[in-house]
């Protein structure tokens, strides 16, 4: 009996072994990448030193760490997107320390609902809304700001809609003739060529630019709408045969979303349409010219009296 109580007991492990160990429980080195760089950000914003100090005062108490941290990331003027996959980094290592026994209770991490200051309105957008996101958007990061120009421009200077936007390639711009290509709504793979401004064209070569930076081989027929986690410090990029992934509709959703949050005011991707129309009726223009810009005629219209619709396009254009 006395032999067997001086036998060493092993130690438990500490608290960044059991970090590892999630770790490489997870598929992919992209994965693991990204949650390595999700710690060290909530390391940041809880205010530890390093990594170790933090995970060991998450495992006394996951929940308040957490509290702390997505406060201070909203503090800081962190939006939803950039909070959630720190706040989810949270949730599913609390979640993997329970199931392993190391806390003896599944914590509850929650992000914690914004306060909302605006009030439902007319599905559009003034001028004045769109002065606040252009200065909203000049303050943000220089990685990210083409992409957000890019779809502002798009979506509310050329009255596109999403599944438009979203399917510009690198290949469809047109800088010679002043053109984008698009895939127009009710006509699935067939891109059609529209007017655009010149900065419209300028912004779109900035974001073209901004992908080349990232992977110098990527492929002219690659979308230039790509989500924003690739700009971002959050996520890991990887690249497969000089290929992004594209941007869907609903990370768009949430893009414009999360701009409504940082101006306080209720966003939706089809509110930029409305709002140039409704300026440019404003500004005394008249249904026909407004239809031209907006491309409202079928698309049988649009090819026999394409010359027409494009030089009235052409001429709203001029004035924005």
């Amino acid at each position: 009996m006395n032999n067997l109580l001086t036998l060493p007991i092993p130690d438990k492990p500490s608290p960044l072994q059991y970090w590892n160990q999630f770790i490489d429980s997870k598929p992919g080195e992209k994965t693991r990448l990204a949650y390595q760089s999700r710690l060290r950000i909530a390391t940041q914003y809880a205010g530890f030193e390093n990594e170790a100090s933090f995970l060991y005062r998450f495992e006394e108490n996951p929940s308040n760490l957490a509290s702390i941290v997505i406060n201070a990331m909203l503090a800081s003027g962190k939006n939803e997107l950039q909070r959630k996959p720190v706040l989810s980094l949270l949730a599913n290592y609390g979640n993997w320390l329970h199931s392993q026994g190391v806390i003896s209770f599944k914590p509850e991490i929650k992000l914690p609902k914004e306060q909302k200051t605006w009030v439902d309105r007319l599905e559009t957008v003034t001028e004045s809304d769109i002065s606040m996101l252009n200065n909203w958007i000049d303050g943000q990061p220089e990685a990210i700001k083409p992409l957000y120009q890019a779809i502002l421009e798009g979506l509310y200077f050329r009255g596109l809609r999403r599944s438009e936007l979203l399917s510009i390639r690198i290949c469809d711009i047109d800088k010679e003739h002043k053109r984008v290509s698009i895939v127009e709504k009710g006509h699935p793979g067939i891109w059609n060529p529209i007017p655009v401004s010149d900065r419209f064209i300028l912004r779109l070569e900035e974001l073209t630019q901004a992908l080349r930076n990232l992977e110098p081989r990527i492929k002219e027929t690659n979308p230039l709408f790509i989500a924003p986690s690739t700009f971002s410090d959050l996520f890991v990029r990887s690249w497969f045969n000089g290929s992004i992934p594209a941007m869907n509709e609903a990370t768009l959703n949430r893009i414009i979303q999360s701009w409504g949050e940082a101006i306080n005011i209720r966003l939706a991707p089809h509110m930029f349409r409305h709002g140039i129309a409704t300026r440019l009726v404003a500004m005394g223009k008249n249904v026909r010219e407004v239809a031209a810009f907006l491309r409202q005629s079928s698309a049988t219209v649009q090819e026999r009296y394409f010359d027409s619709v494009e030089t009235t396009a052409r001429a709203v254009i001029d004035i924005l």
